[in-house]
């Protein structure tokens, strides 16, 4: 009973023909432990459950470990990021695409690592999807900026083998996660970041978000203003300071608040409800 057990398993499993002796062998090893104690062979595979259902289950905790490696290779492609960006004078030929693509690297970025981290166990299979979309856009925006930026040649073929490892091991972990049901999304972006909220600020948190979905686009607005404004007075100070006209100082931060808060406005649209950012709730 137990080998007939064991061999429709087999046929349930859907993964690398290594990985697979070793779960049949180590299954094996257990039914044989509860008959040992005293349970029959009958006893000890009911306890087992169907094999249909053992074998999703191991196909779930390996889908939930292969994301959770590829968003660890999605932190480092971001610290590598950074190194890039402090290690290389910025030119205005090459750094356009750079410095967007970056952006969007960081959201997806640190979203994908959320997402791994909420789950202190299994992740649930219906958040791996949004945790391969994130840990896609990262690793396009990454690829992005290996081949548009110029200079420190060194960072820069480390982010091009990053960027490697990091598109092998979320394509292995995709076709791992094709072995689960794919469940609808439960939550979405501010979900994600909630779950590491202190508890002290959990409430205004909850309201701050809830305000959020309710005015998505309003959010919008305000934070490519924020993004904007940011840039402009950031290029002024790091390009000699507020000395001189004050009505050119004036343009040039609004020319650069306008392409960067329109850069922002593009990725929400494009990007938003990819990510989960943006997601209709009933």
């Amino acid at each position: 009973m137990i080998e007939s057990y064991l061999s429709r398993l087999k046929g349930e499993l859907r993964v690398p023909r290594r990985l697979r002796a070793r779960i049949l062998d180590e299954s094996r090893d257990h039914l044989l432990e509860l008959v040992a104690g005293g349970m029959s062979e009958e006893e000890a595979v009911r306890s087992f459950g169907a094999p249909d259902a053992l074998a999703r289950e191991f196909h779930e905790q390996l889908a939930g470990r292969s994301a959770r490696r590829a968003s660890a290779l999605s932190g480092v492609l971001l610290l590598v990021l950074a190194v890039l960006a402090v290690s290389t004078p910025a030119t205005p030929a090459d750094t356009a695409i750079a410095f967007f693509a970056a952006q969007v690297a960081l959201v997806g970025g640190v979203l994908a690592l959320a997402r791994s981290l909420r789950y202190r166990g299994a992740v649930p299979p219906s958040a791996l999807r949004d945790i391969y979309k994130a840990n896609a856009v990262t690793l396009a925006c990454t690829a992005g900026v290996a081949v548009s930026f110029s200079g420190a040649g060194v960072v820069r073929a480390a982010l091009a083998l990053a960027t490697i490892a990091a598109a092998a091991t979320l394509a292995r972990s995709i076709a791992r996660a094709r072995r689960v049901p794919a469940g609808a999304p439960e939550g979405d972006a501010f979900d994600d970041l909630l779950a590491f909220a202190p508890p002290r600020l959990e409430r205004p948190a909850l309201v701050v978000a809830g305000w959020i979905r309710r005015h998505p686009w309003l959010f919008c607005a305000l934070f490519a203003a924020a993004c904007g404004l940011a840039v402009g007075f950031g290029h002024i100070v790091t390009d000699g300071g507020f000395s001189g006209n004050a009505l050119d100082i004036s343009r040039a931060i609004l020319l650069l608040a306008a392409i960067e808060g329109s850069a922002v406005v593009l990725g929400y649209l494009a990007l938003g409800g990819v990510l989960g950012i943006r997601r209709s709730r009933a």
